[in-house]
């Protein structure tokens, strides 16, 4: 496994850390391998993920031979492990999305909490990952009440959570590895976008209601944040092409061209339709069926299937080849999620409406 200087200060770094980053650069990678060879050397790993990828990393390890000795759980498991699991149980532990954990329970970070808090043996992994730059499914910048959105949420919290606990929180993870100038470019402008607005966002009244010490730690987080990541690679990246057309038998045909082009019969999953929340999904459905190409949702990851859903969707999943649909301006912080799940060829599919 190649691992670039970014992502060796967490592999290399404390037992016990908190760490964050865009999507891309390496999370989800540093948690499943550093479980493997936990796992290898014949100790427990207990890993917690949303119950969107609780399929795709039970797939890692059987792909890499293990059959025991790590459990994937969801938060809607976390009460039911505490009933059956021994007191005593020595194991190590490790969290994907933290972001996306509350969507599941309300009280999943106060359950977390009592978890961590068994963890008190230095010699055990404890790594909680997150992106926060990500929210919740249909989440607008600042919630109904005018607060802050859940990514930002849990970067104050993570940081509460750490001072509470003793555990070391390390600096942003700042090396897109899977991104080409095209891409980085946009992710760039996007972030600086965010972070001047949230600065301003902080000032008005209506977040007056928001913990002192939340919002210091909120402003300290955006005033010091390094917004230039680095590019991980100049040449490797997937391939990019953007299109300008909102048809949908346009789209249909282009996916149909990259399908004859990159996927044979059996392996249809091998590429995937990724689009924002605005776009139609059930009318995207029916012209592909028409076109006799079967598709599925990215939970399912069916071998005779298109993955045809939402990018929010798509964290920590990969395919050879993405067709990105950017429907309009909406939900511009699912675009770069879904640049970054290409591993060979990305097709952007846009209006011209967008900052791309």
């Amino acid at each position: 496994m190649f691992l670039n200087p970014d992502q060796l200060r967490i592999w290399n770094g404390p037992r016990q850390q908190f760490f964050n980053g865009s999507s891309g650069s390496g999370k989800t990678i540093l948690l499943q391998f550093k479980a493997l060879q936990c796992v290898k050397q014949g100790e427990k790993a207990v890993i917690l993920v949303p119950s969107s990828l609780t399929a795709l990393y039970n797939d890692f390890f059987a792909k890499n031979s293990i059959s025991s000795g790590v459990e994937v759980l969801s938060p809607l498991d976390i009460s039911e492990f505490f009933q059956r699991c021994d007191p005593d149980a020595n194991f190590h532990f490790f969290a994907d999305e933290l972001q996306a954990f509350e969507a599941e329970i309300p009280d999943v970070l106060i359950q977390l909490e009592k978890l961590l808090s068994r963890i008190a043996d230095l010699h055990h992994y404890c790594w909680v990952a997150y992106d926060y730059m990500q929210r919740n499914e249909g989440q607008e910048s600042r919630d109904e009440t005018g607060g802050l959105s859940d990514g930002l949420k849990i970067q104050a919290q993570a940081h509460e959570l750490c001072k509470t606990l003793n555990i070391y929180h390390a600096p942003c993870l700042t090396t897109v590895v899977r991104s080409t100038f095209e891409v980085y470019t946009f992710v760039q402008a996007f972030v600086k976008r965010s972070l001047l607005d949230l600065l301003q966002r902080l000032k008005l009244p209506r977040f007056d209601h928001i913990e002192k010490e939340t919002k210091e730690i909120l402003t300290y987080f955006v005033e010091n944040y390094d917004v230039l990541n680095h590019l991980g690679h100049h040449i490797c990246g997937p391939s990019v092409t953007v299109k300008k057309n909102s048809d949908l038998d346009f789209i249909a045909q282009v996916v149909q061209n990259e399908i004859n082009k990159w996927a044979e019969s059996d392996s249809l999953h091998r590429v995937a339709v990724l689009f924002t929340t605005s776009f139609p999904k059930e009318r995207m459905s029916h012209l592909m069926a028409q076109k006799g190409i079967a598709v599925c949702d990215i939970a399912d990851n069916q071998k005779n299937a298109v993955v045809l859903d939402f990018g929010h969707k798509a964290h920590s999943y990969e395919w050879s080849v993405v067709v990105a649909i950017l429907w309009f301006n909406n939900d511009l912080s699912s675009f770069y999620t879904m640049f970054t799940r290409a591993v060979s060829r990305l097709v952007v599919i846009t209006n011209g409406d967008v900052p791309f």
